[in-house]
């Protein structure tokens, strides 16, 4: 993940100029099971904003054994996506 720029906010079609751009996702991790996709933009975690990978561990963390509520712009569409925890 990396913060999204102006230029990839205009490349990628999406509304929002704030938030984490999803570069590649593990295919056999929980991002890709909830149906995260690379070049996806992630704004908000818990109904709160994202702009740095800091910003996201830290609401994962602080969410503990729940799952995690993701704000998804995907090419100018926003879609809530949820990533449950880890078994374990």
């Amino acid at each position: 993940m990396a913060p999204l720029t102006s230029d990839d906010a205009e490349r990628l079609g999406v509304k929002s100029a704030k938030g984490l751009l999803v570069e590649d996702v593990n295919p056999d991790g929980r991002a890709a099971e909830a149906g995260i996709q690379p070049g996806d933009v992630i704004t908000q975690v818990n109904r709160k904003p994202v702009q740095t990978a800091d910003d996201l561990r830290a609401a994962v963390r602080n969410a503990g054994q729940k799952p995690v509520l993701l704000l998804i712009d995907r090419r100018g569409t926003e879609v809530f996506v949820t990533v449950r925890p880890q078994n374990g």
